[in-house]
């Protein structure tokens, strides 16, 4: 009997709210992730306006400048919405099949 004719192989996991802890915790991880470039990108804002106000630029160059990061900041936050809205659907998803599972288990131990 081969791995692929094994009838347990194909088995939910006796937690059917594992698989939903487990895409939560990689939903978590994207976002940590993502929180921490955008944290480095705003370090190197900071960085690249210091040097700017400290190198004489005028002013108009510098109100552009902060604009920029106005955009990317907005772009940012945007793109941290998205993420989340995905997520949640993902986990609603994954939620729902989970429950219907749980559902399935009880009716099968009432025959």
């Amino acid at each position: 009997m081969g791995a692929t004719s094994d009838p347990r192989r194909f088995e939910a996991p006796s937690d059917p709210y594992y698989e939903v802890e487990a895409i939560r915790k990689r939903q978590n991880l994207e976002l940590l992730r993502i929180l921490k470039e955008e944290q480095e990108k705003e370090e190197e804002r900071e960085a690249l306006l210091k040097e700017m106000l400290g190198g004489g630029v005028p002013a108009a160059g510098v109100q552009d400048m902060r604009e920029r990061f106005a955009r990317e900041r907005n772009e940012a936050s945007n793109r941290m919405l998205r993420y989340t809205r995905q997520h949640e659907e993902v986990l609603a998803l994954a939620l729902k099949t989970a429950r219907e599972q749980v559902e399935l288990r009880t009716q099968g131990q009432g025959r």
